[in-house]
């Protein structure tokens, strides 16, 4: 990969998992997470944002992979600045 891609913050819902037992009126107010993630911004389409952590420039490869769901992001902010 030769070209260096742009960093983005992104705030995006993830799922919520419990093990433990709980009361149901307690189960029915959880909320999703809020996630925050920066990274290198390797691709975009309409069903997913995918960010990176790291490229090698001289390389085709990539290291720290996250797909993110476009139906759970709040907000993309470019730091390239």
């Amino acid at each position: 990969m030769s070209e260096k891609l742009p960093i983005v913050e992104v705030t995006w819902l993830d799922a919520r998992a419990e093990e433990a037992w709980i009361d149901i009126d307690e189960a029915k107010e959880q909320r999703l997470y809020t996630c925050v993630s920066i990274g290198y911004l390797l691709h975009e389409d309409e069903d997913k944002l995918i960010i990176i952590q790291s490229q090698a420039l001289n390389q085709n490869t990539i290291a720290g992979l996250s797909v993110i769901p476009k139906s759970g992001i709040q907000s993309v902010k470019n730091k390239d600045s």
